[in-house]
């Protein structure tokens, strides 16, 4: 039986390792080195909920040298101070947290996910929502314009785990529930955005083949060996960086 997560999906889109991918998402050998970024989330989310996906959990962020918390850490912490504040502009409850979703999607795949929280909230447009799934970002401001989470232009951003979130909940449960991001940063005067993600057949549709790649790619490598992809972005953070015999701290020459 197959496993697959938004996060899998996301990855073989990406430049990947293949064997990184193996050892780290699929056989689970080694668990993923998380950059301070996502240390910063992992600790939000802990003190605002209780724990990340899976159980992790963050409880302290590194210190300057002079054992003092960094401009940044300090940012975060105000806005865990503010975090029942904010839910309470919207009209925010939330229900539960951490839901394992697990839905056997056939003979041979299942697909799993972990929401974040399950939440009624009041929608501007749609009204009161008795129930919604709510999934928690951190990030250095809610205004960057480029990179994987350019929050000030969320329309282009990779939805998968929202569309795939409210499929896997609509298959386990039967209903239909609307998803939201609720997004805080750490900017110099720390603010937030909600963000209701609409899905579309074309987005399901969409996630259908995204599902089916995702598996020839995994029966590929499986046929064909899994092999290395060295490059800096892919190796900065390996937990095989020790013994990987493909490992390099080289960038790649850019052609302008």
């Amino acid at each position: 039986m197959y496993k697959i997560s938004q996060t899998l999906i996301k990855l073989f889109k990406q430049d990947y390792c293949p064997t990184y991918i193996k050892e780290v998402y699929i056989d689970k050998n080694y668990a993923s080195k998380p950059s301070i970024a996502m240390l910063r989330g992992l600790y939000f989310e802990t003190q605002v909920i209780g724990s990340g996906a899976h159980g992790q959990s963050v409880n302290n962020l590194p210190l300057l040298k002079n054992g003092t918390k960094s401009a940044s850490h300090q940012r975060v912490d105000k806005q865990v101070r503010d975090f029942q504040k904010t839910l309470g502009l919207h009209n925010m409850v939330i229900l539960d947290t951490q839901t394992v979703l697990t839905y056997k999607f056939d003979d041979n795949l299942e697909l799993n996910g972990t929401l974040d929280c399950l939440a009624s909230l009041h929608d501007d447009v749609l009204g009161d929502v008795d129930k919604a799934i709510v999934d928690i970002k951190l990030t250095s401001s809610i205004y960057k314009e480029f990179g994987d989470w350019s929050w000030h232009f969320p329309h282009n951003m990779d939805h998968t785990q929202a569309v795939m979130y409210t499929y896997l909940y609509e298959q386990m449960t039967g209903e239909q529930l609307p998803f939201y991001y609720l997004v805080f940063d750490y900017a110099p005067n720390p603010s937030y955005k909600i963000i209701r993600k609409e899905i579309t057949n074309m987005d399901k549709a969409e996630l259908d083949e995204s599902i089916r790649r995702t598996l020839d790619k995994i029966l590929y490598h499986e046929k064909n060996d899994w092999g290395y992809n060295p490059s800096y972005s892919n190796c900065k953070l390996c937990p095989m960086n020790q013994t990987c015999p493909e490992y390099t701290k080289a960038k790649k020459v850019e052609v302008i």
